[in-house]
């Protein structure tokens, strides 16, 4: 809850550099083509670009409520995961700038997400609310609800991501 980056030697496992973000820094996500990482603050509404090689601390972006952010497999869009909001929100990775905003009042704690090989469907968990939402990556839209064999509404799923061949979603 400091706010804070730790930069830290990946052979030497040293601290080497230690930068300020916001309020509270609550995950660092690679770019699509791994050429930026991006520490997400959702607390101060944040991002802060972050050098992959030198591990330099770049520009601070203003992003809606930035729990978790993925980018679409094709590079062009930015999704920040506005969990409080219950709100997917789309930017332009270039300029930053808000292209499309989704409100999905039937998922409680939208969160962790993966994309379909084709980049045409993403699946996000409702981390509170025991099921996952399945959406148009063209259209933004909710294409279905998805409850778990146990639907658990305190916590889960809280995690997803796709199989290496693209056959299915392993939920956890």
């Amino acid at each position: 809850k400091s706010g804070d980056v730790w930069v830290i030697d990946a052979q030497t496992f040293q601290v080497v550099d230690k930068f300020h973000v916001g309020i509270e820094v609550q995950h660092v996500v690679p770019s699509w083509d791994m050429s930026a990482l991006y520490a997400t603050d959702d607390q101060g509404d944040v991002i802060r670009r972050i050098d992959p090689v030198t591990g330099e601390a770049g520009d601070t972006i203003p992003v809606v409520d930035p729990y978790n952010m993925y980018f679409t497999p094709d590079g062009k869009s930015a999704i920040s995961v506005a969990e409080k909001y219950r709100t997917l929100v789309w930017y332009d990775p270039t300029t930053w700038q808000e292209v499309d905003r989704v409100r999905f009042d039937d998922c409680k704690g939208i969160d962790h997400g993966d994309f379909t090989p084709d980049g045409k469907i993403a699946v996000f968990s409702c981390e509170f609310d025991g099921r996952v939402a399945v959406v148009d990556m063209q259209t933004h839209q909710l294409i279905r609800m998805i409850d778990m064999p146990t639907r658990n509404t305190t916590m889960g799923p809280q995690d997803l991501r796709i199989a290496p061949d693209g056959s299915k979603f392993y939920i956890a």
